[in-house]
């Protein structure tokens, strides 16, 4: 694996951009039964959950943002609800 595509959320529409992009893994929060079908493996789906994904990607966005903008401010919600409850 040499490149990774990644869209917390229901992202699994954009699997053809991150073929384009020539991404081997495509990493969202969820996707249909026919999109494994319909990428036929390339690049390989995988999804983590929504509420897992998104929770991951506004980590690794507020972190990029802070790298690039030193002086922008960025600010995380310390609300933290997931919809679904595993038991």
């Amino acid at each position: 694996v040499s490149r990774v595509a990644l869209c917390g959320g229901a992202g699994a529409f954009l699997w053809r951009k991150a073929r384009a992009l020539g991404a081997d893994i495509f990493i969202t929060g969820e996707a249909k039964y026919n999109d494994y079908f319909d990428c036929e493996g390339s690049p390989v789906l995988v999804t983590v959950g929504h509420y897992e994904s998104e929770k991951i990607a506004s980590r690794l966005l507020a972190e990029i943002i802070s790298a690039k903008i030193a002086n922008f401010a960025v600010y995380q919600s310390e609300l933290d609800s997931n919809p679904i409850i595993a038991l």
